[in-house]
């Protein structure tokens, strides 16, 4: 739970003047604790919160540019199945898609695939097994030439994390 604040979406300009565009709030029902920034595209700006929403393990948001803040995903746990739950990395934009990772999916952690459309579906590329393949992703994936890569804190040979590449 966020004490005092939960989170916000500004704006700064080239001057330095900053303006906050929206607050997120606990008692909103939307998400809150924002903590991987956010990622333009099309004209949006889309993020993740690690709490809140239904049932309140996190949500995917979008924002416009003027502060009008929308849930496009409720992040709901339920193990393998789904996209699991706490979002901490950035999400990047491929196509029609966003996606990212979170760090409690699956065991200790999921990439996943958000597909944008009139609505927004989720699905699981990946459950990370925290031994020899890693875990607890929370940095930024990059897409290079059809393929997924990133970084995990936890597993490999000596435990001190790996990199990894996957398949959308």
């Amino acid at each position: 739970m966020c004490g005092e604040g939960c989170g916000t979406v500004f704006s700064i300009t080239a001057s330095g003047i900053e303006r906050t565009l929206y607050s997120f709030s606990r008692y909103q029902g939307g998400g809150s604790s924002p903590l991987g920034g956010v990622t333009l595209w099309k004209g949006l700006l889309y993020g993740t919160t690690v709490s809140g929403g239904d049932p309140g393990y996190g949500t995917a948001f979008k924002s416009t540019k003027d502060g009008r803040v929308s849930t496009i995903y409720n992040f709901g746990g339920g193990g393998r199945a789904r996209t699991g739950w706490y979002p901490e990395a950035p999400l990047i934009a491929v196509g029609g898609a966003l996606y990212g990772s979170d760090d409690y999916g699956g065991g200790p952690g999921t990439a996943f695939e958000l597909a944008l459309g009139r609505s927004v579906t989720g699905k699981a590329l990946y459950h990370f097994n925290g031994r020899s393949y890693g875990g607890k992703p929370v940095a930024a994936m990059a897409y290079v030439n059809g393929k997924l890569y990133g970084t995990l804190p936890e597993g490999g040979a000596n435990d001190d994390g790996v990199a990894f590449s996957l398949s959308p």
